[in-house]
């Protein structure tokens, strides 16, 4: 993915302003930037209900929404 801050090709999430992807160095550099990153991970992990998959780069999202690996067990 491409931080929305230094245009660089990282291992962003989508926790800078309004969801934007940004890289862990970007969202460290300013106190602000990683407040906004609290919140946008708050209501992200919020919204996505009492079971949630973490550790995608498209941050948390609702466990249902996981693919199984063996469907028909």
């Amino acid at each position: 993915m491409i931080c929305y801050i230094c245009n660089t090709e990282q291992d962003c999430r989508p926790y800078g302003e309004r969801g934007q992807m940004i890289c862990f160095p970007c969202m460290k550099a300013e106190p602000e930037r990683e407040a906004e990153a609290t919140r946008q991970f708050a209501a992200q992990f919020t919204a996505a209900g009492p079971e949630v998959v973490l550790g995608d780069e498209t941050g948390p999202y609702p466990a249902q929404h996981a693919i199984q690996e063996h469907p028909n067990d």
